[in-house]
């Protein structure tokens, strides 16, 4: 899930991977990398990833401390 979060988040150094490029690349890298029982659970539940990521994209940032 933290490589996942990384390749869809942009950073300073890279874009944002789309979710299906990420899971393209956990898919093949499944056995080498990654656990693939995890890598399978990840594409089983691609719409529900959808969502998630939806959801969490739209959450702004608040101050830790007000004025």
């Amino acid at each position: 899930a933290d490589v996942f979060d990384a390749l869809i988040s942009p950073r300073p150094y890279k874009e944002a991977w789309s979710i299906d490029a990420a899971l393209a690349f956990l898919y093949a890298q499944r056995g080498r990398l990654f656990d693939p029982k995890c890598v399978e659970v990840l594409v089983r539940h691609r719409e529900r990833l959808d969502d998630i990521c939806q959801r969490f994209s739209t959450v702004s940032a608040r101050p830790a401390l007000e004025a």
